[in-house]
């Protein structure tokens, strides 16, 4: 569009939500939402995420998401002006996530030519609180004291699977999907990571 002397090109960019959606390949299901949420474990709280970030940023034009949007999008999670689907404020680990989602969906973008540079680098991360926290002694003998069965009986089976989460500190889901191959010659455990795909152990 030629104004005199001022030439307006014709925007190239597309908008965050149709980059989201749109096919990377020839395969249609091929789209950066379905990589990156189906098969994933955790997939409904990734595909929360995402629909969380597609809500924020979903009718920008990818050019034309700054340092300042990113920064916003922080300071709107840290502040509660956007809360978790139960009311909650996020966590900084939570928000961590968030940008981390970001960050590899405008990586993407940036490796299909979309755009230069990714304004998710020059946004600093919210320091991690220190989550750390052991049961006392007397708080672990009162969550051993709930393990009853229906009758009333000691529910053996339940206390045991108390006690090994306390001494070796993995998440439930990790100790649930363990089994006897994961115990390892040498005395030491194989947990699976459920947070990141494929077969990572720690």
């Amino acid at each position: 569009i030629d104004k005199g002397d001022f030439k307006v090109k014709e925007r190239q960019s597309i908008l965050f939500k149709d980059f989201i959606h749109a096919p990377t390949t020839d395969t249609a299901q091929d789209d950066y939402y379905t990589r990156c949420v189906e098969g994933r474990r955790g997939e409904i709280t990734t595909r929360g995420n995402l629909n969380i970030i597609i809500r924020h940023f979903g009718r920008r034009y990818l050019d034309e998401i700054s340092a300042r949007h990113v920064e916003d999008f922080k300071a709107a999670l840290l502040s509660g002006k956007i809360r978790t689907k139960w009311g909650k404020v996020y966590y900084p680990s939570s928000v961590n996530t968030l940008l981390t989602m970001l960050q590899a969906a405008l990586n993407d973008a940036m490796r299909l030519d979309l755009i230069s540079e990714n304004p998710v680098r020059k946004v600093t991360k919210p320091s991690m609180r220190n989550r750390t926290r052991i049961l006392s002694r007397e708080e672990f003998d009162k969550l051993l004291a709930c393990a009853v069965k229906p009758d009333g009986s000691t529910d053996w089976e339940l206390r045991r699977y108390l006690t090994f989460l306390l001494c070796t500190g993995v998440r439930c889901g990790e100790a649930q999907a363990m089994t006897w191959a994961d115990v390892l010659p040498n005395g030491f455990l194989r947990i699976k990571t459920l947070k990141q795909r494929g077969d990572k152990y720690r």
